[in-house]
């Protein structure tokens, strides 16, 4: 029996031989043929996903006639660095590999006056059109305006490009340049629920990973100077990049160059600075202390934090004295910065009472608990229970039933209860952190000669952070880096080949130990002691324990990891043919990562002590006292990959039909190498992964019998053969390679006089990076390892064993050798056909520059879906309904355990209208709207990391809703404005003195407005009776707001009602929405001028400048004491940053 029938798949490469009525493939089909034609015409030996920009367009007379042969001259204005070119036979000409900057473009030709444009901004990849009308005449140079320079007139690319100016304007918390992704239209700055996408890299400032266009947050990749910048654990960036050392950063989308790919989501392509002609320099400082803080919400005061960051950075061109004089051929460019952070704070939790502790559970507001050693149970497996009662007192638990190892505990190892009113919970504790980063980014350029150029880039990060409560702190040490070496060489006014290579790596290393606590806390508690020792690293660890609705587990671990290690190469060649600019290349990027993963958990649920009857009663603080846990989980794991990485071809044509039209053609292939799982030095391959498509398990690496081997990874048949349902891997691996990623794309832009252009674009992509890693290490060992053991359930009452008696001190399956077969494991589990996700993607709009610093754009966004990450837990019963849940399950031989499949699908539609406004008298703004809805199934990005409970998981379409990310209104304002008050300004101050007083001052603000963020309520018992736990929903009777909404009375709970029994809840998944966020952060800035080119600069930022609190998402788990309440804000109070530059 199979667990679901597989669904037909798209596979690109049999687009032109496949019949369908999909219109996906419909679509695809003919795109693909549209580009195998363009390749055949016009196959010509493109370039790699890169910072680099290009200019292009054509020179004509004042009659339209071109001229051919016509010099075009592209200088930098700060390097003096020139480019030349010529037309081609059709008046055409064509700059690239050029670096961001500013800079002058000439047209001449003989008997023609020269036209020379004023200096324009060139900006990470993009592609400026710029057109010329020579007139006949003298030799006299015309100066005129870069007509349509800011409008994109050569693709449909969409995306939002942002100076070093512009970012250094805007407020920005802690000065991290994630912040200003949000900016973008199509851009969700909601991070999925229990996401970890930057949980593991090192960072200054909080990090924001979003969702571009309708893709997960994960469905991202960094890109610096042209070389992949990602750690391979949660997808954000390995090295970050230093504010004060970017040049231009870009988020793209949606990209019609088949130069592109990897990943469904966004591109964000950072252009590091590179040194000038001219020595520029500056150190700076920013400030937070205490004394400019507002009393958080959730407190009664002011958090003691203080944090510190300051740096300085110099560049310009090498001299050497007597040597070496580098003006206009060799420059560098250095900056340093460190970041510290001392950030004292108060963490609140919700403990057992002294009443609860000693079994009693009268208390108001507490549900019904019942005896779980009281359980009866029919020969159809139909079970009850008693209601606790002590000396006639029903919900009072009699001393001699408490743990007392458990109580010691509570003693111990959790803060303590207080009667005192706090904010939220009933318990709370110190939680101080710390963070000491320093970074280090240097660059240079060099110019070797009139055809070939160079440079080489190195960014450094170090740290040591900590954090945690006091009772159970960490220490994380961190170190980073990245390089890339880049070539340029120039054959012809046509031809150009650009290589690279670079290299990303970061190490983290992370323990969390108790203190304060006594010594011999494991032997007090009564751990088994292959639960709290031998772990791989640290040696013995404390575990920890949680309770459901109370707190998490507070347990001792340690974790060494890689997450980041890569190699990157690529080549691309540029050639230019009539009308057609041709580009082709190559790229490879090899990926891994390892870690060590040590910790052990037990968890304490409401269901062992709930009447089993499918209503609310149970409580986890119960089960903790009793000592009755539900699940459990050890983790002693050598987690590693071997080899794996992309490797990409692609051709790009980009067509100019006429000068008013541009064609963009392309084809990419990635070619996906899916890591192994292990690696021979780590010993840690012989582990396995279930297939529910046919009920097997498949182990990678057989090892010896464990009478043979005498210790795990071993087989514990007598003879080394596999048990039944277990085959061994033919290959050494469970996942295959993708050999059929084929992404077509074809975009045009067609412009309505100089200033307007209509741009349209579809294509295909895949999600290589995100889905190359993150399901592979959903694999870790398992069977026959005994590294990982993971059970759940393990009180589950069954017609043969009403009560398994397992408790906290006495677990199941806590052995050196493997049990008898792989069956019985709870862990994370991947289908082995899982398939990297894909999106076609397609955007209609038209852009219209209205000045020379204006421009203004309306465009419809959208995506189709498939093969997207649908995780959940599997292999419990088909249908709801009575008795022993076991005999529905499609394998009654398995457990039911967590699993992954690529079955998923979605879709995205948008209105996104963006403005955008270089400084000009005196004012900077970038304004962003999107009007949008993205529907998905699952949990909007990858089970094992972002999670969610999912009620059908054999009925995926019913889980179909909007996707956890989901805001539908969308608006994002940045704006920076000089006063025009001061010396050479509108109301001109001449004395100096007076200037220094009221001239240089500037206001620039940041503006956030967007719906809340999706969740959904759940209850934490099995009514349908499927094996499962925390996946109901209730049924939704009436408005689900409470009338006078509070943080202590957010949800109405009459709303929500218990489904009948063996039914599902009606509830949709994400239906609930938490409170509008706005967010309104200011600065204000002051420039003084000092001496010739020194000047200092002094602001003053406030974030979120009017203390408004904007609430997060309430306790969703109906039958909760705290349902319905919320305990956190989604935005912090008020905090005021004071900081001074001094630049030259």
């Amino acid at each position: 029996m199979t667990m679901q029938s597989r669904s037909k798949e798209f596979h690109p490469l049999d687009l032109l031989v496949r019949h369908t009525q999909n219109p996906v493939r419909r679509i695809c089909a003919g795109l693909l043929a549209a580009l195998t034609i363009l390749c055949l015409v016009s196959a010509t030996p493109l370039q790699a996903q890169t910072t680099q920009a290009s200019v292009r367009g054509n020179v004509h007379d004042k009659d339209n006639a071109v001229i051919v042969g016509a010099t075009l001259k592209l200088v930098n204005v700060e390097t003096a660095v020139a480019a030349t070119t010529v037309t081609n036979p059709n008046g055409d000409y064509l700059f690239v590999n050029i670096n961001p900057g500013t800079y002058t473009l000439q047209a001449s030709y003989q008997g023609f006056s020269p036209q020379k444009l004023k200096p324009f901004l060139l900006q990470v990849n993009q592609t400026s059109t710029l057109d010329f009308r020579l007139a006949a005449g003298t030799q006299e140079v015309v100066e005129v305006e870069a007509v349509g320079q800011g409008i994109q007139a050569s693709s449909s690319e969409l995306g939002l490009t942002l100076t070093s100016k512009q970012i250094e304007d805007i407020p920005l918390n802690s000065r991290n340049f994630t912040s200003l992704l949000t900016t973008a239209p199509g851009v969700s700055p909601v991070v999925v629920s229990g996401s970890q996408s930057a949980s593991y890299t090192t960072s200054i400032g909080p990090v924001i990973i979003p969702s571009v266009n309708g893709q997960g947050n994960r469905s991202d990749i960094f890109v610096v100077d042209g070389i992949l910048d990602i750690e391979t654990f949660g997808n954000a960036y390995a090295v970050q990049p230093m504010i004060d050392a970017i040049q231009d950063q870009k988020l793209q989308s949606h990209n019609d160059s088949a130069e592109f790919g990897g990943s469904t989501g966004g591109t964000i392509n950072v252009a590091t600075k590179s040194g000038t002609n001219v020595f520029h320099g500056s150190a700076w400082e920013y400030n937070k202390s205490p004394s400019l803080q507002a009393v958080p919400y959730f407190s009664t005061s002011v958090p003691q934090q203080k944090q510190n960051q300051f740096g300085a950075s110099f560049g310009g061109p090498v001299i050497i004295p007597h040597l070496y004089h580098g003006k206009d051929k060799t420059f560098f460019f250095a900056a340093y910065e460190g970041f510290r952070l001392n950030s004292p704070s108060t963490s609140y939790y919700f403990v057992p009472t002294p009443a609860q502790l000693a079994g009693d559970f009268t208390a108001a507001g507490l549900p019904k608990i019942y005896d779980p050693a009281s359980t009866v149970c029919t020969p159809s497996g139909t079970c009850s229970r008693t209601q606790f009662s002590y000396q006639g007192i029903l919900n009072k638990i009699a001393p001699g039933r408490l743990n007392q190892g458990d109580i010691a505990y509570a003693k111990y190892a959790l803060p303590a209860y207080t009667s005192t009113p706090l904010p939220i919970g009933n318990a709370f504790q110190n939680s101080p952190s710390t963070q000491s980063l320093n970074s280090f980014d240097a660059r240079i350029d060099e110019t070797i000669g009139a055809k070939d150029s160079a440079y080489f880039r190195f960014m450094n990060i170090r740290g040591n952070q900590t954090g945690g409560p006091s009772l159970l702190p960490n220490s994380t040490i961190t170190s980073g880096y990245s390089f890339v070496g880049s070539y340029a060489h120039v054959f012809g006014a046509n031809r150009v080949l650009h290589v690279q290579a670079g290299r990303t790596y970061e190490n983290r290393n992370s323990i969390q130990r108790f203190v304060g606590v006594p010594s011999n806390l494991s032997s007090l508690v009564g751990f088994q002691s292959g639960l709290d020792s031998g772990y791989v690293t640290v040696g013995n660890l404390v575990p920890g324990i949680s309770a459901d609705g109370y707190f998490g587990a507070q347990g001792e671990s340690g974790t060494p990891q890689t997450t980041a290690n890569s190699w990157s190469g690529k080549g691309d060649f540029t050639q230019v043919v009539g009308k057609h600019t041709i580009k082709t290349g190559v790229e490879f990027n090899g990926i891994g990562e390892a870690q060590d993963i040590q910790y052990a958990n037990i968890q304490m649920r409401a269901q062992e002590t709930n009447s089993l009857l499918g209503d609310t009663s149970g409580d986890a603080a119960a089960s903790f006292v009793l000592g009755v846990p539900g699940a459990f989980t050890k983790r002693n794991v050598v987690e590693s990959l071997s080899f794996g990485g992309v490797f990409s071809y692609y051709l790009q044509d980009q067509f100019q039909i006429t000068p008013a039209l541009t064609l963009n053609a392309g084809l990419r292939y990635d070619l996906a190498f899916i890591p192994k799982f292990g690696r021979p030095q780590d010993g840690n391959q012989s582990v396995g992964n279930y297939d529910f498509n046919n009920g097997t398990y498949i182990v990678y690496k057989v090892p010896g019998s464990c009478a043979s081997l005498g210790t795990a990874p071993c087989i514990p048949t007598p003879d080394g053969s596999l048990p039944a349902h277990v085959v061994a891997s033919t290959d050494g691996r469970v996942f295959q390679n993708q050999y059929n990623n084929l992404q077509p794309r074809l975009g045009a832009a067609y412009r309505i006089g100089p200033q307007t252009v209509v741009r349209g674009g579809i294509g295909l992509a895949f999600d290589n990076y995100a889905a190359l890693v993150q399901n592979v290490r959903g694999v870790s060992g398992n069977w026959p390892s005994v590294a990982q053991i993971a059970q759940t359930g393990i009180n589950n009452p069954t017609a043969a064993n009403p009560f398994p008696g397992y408790t906290t001190q006495n677990l199941p399956a806590l052995t050196a050798l493997p049990s008898a077969t792989p069956f019985n494991q709870f862990n994370w589990f991947v289908d082995p056909n899982t398939k990297d996700a894909y999106s076609l993607q397609y955007n209609l709009g038209v852009q219209r520059q209205l000045d020379k610093t204006t421009v203004v754009s309306a465009s419809y966004v959208g995506s189709i879906n498939r093969r997207l990450s649908v995780g959940g837990y599997y292999n419990v019963a088909t249908t709801p309904g009575p008795g022993d849940p076991t005999a529905r399950r499609p394998y009654s031989y398995i457990q039911p355990t967590y699993y992954t499949r690529s079955n998923g699908s979605g879709n995205y539609n948008s209105l996104q209208v963006q403005l955008t406004r270089s400084l000009f008298r005196g004012l900077a703004a970038t304004v962003a709207y999107t009007w949008s809805k993205s529907i998905d199934e699952g949990c909007s990005g990858f089970f094992g990391t972002e999670g969610c409970n999912i009620q059908q998981i054999y009925n995926i379409r019913a889980e179909r809703s909007v996707s956890a990310f989901n805001v539908p209104q969308n608006f994002v304002a940045t704006y920076n404005y000089q006063l025009p008050i001061g010396r050479g300004k509108a109301v001109n101050i001449n004395s100096r003195a007076l200037d220094l007083l009221v001239g240089g001052w500037e206001t620039s603000g940041f503006v956030r407005l967007h719906s809340g963020t999706p969740y959904t309520v759940n209850i934490n018992t099995d009514i349908a009776n499927i094996g499962n736990t925390g996946y109901e929903r209730p049924n939704i009777t009436g408005p689900t707001n409470a009338v006078n909404q509070s943080h202590k009375n957010w949800l109405n709970p009459n709303a929500f009602a218990i489904p009948a029994q063996y039914t599902y809840g009606t509830e949709g998944r994400n239906s609930l929405r938490t409170q509008f966020y706005n967010s309104f952060d200011m600065s204000i800035l002051k420039e003084v001028p000092i001496y010739d080119r020194f000047h200092a600069r002094f602001n003053i930022d406030a974030f979120n400048v009017f203390n408004h609190p904007i609430f997060g998402q309430p306790d969703s788990t109906l039958g909760d004491a705290q349902f319905g309440q919320i305990g956190a804000t989604a935005s912090g109070s008020r905090s005021i940053q004071l900081s001074g530059k001094l630049m030259f």
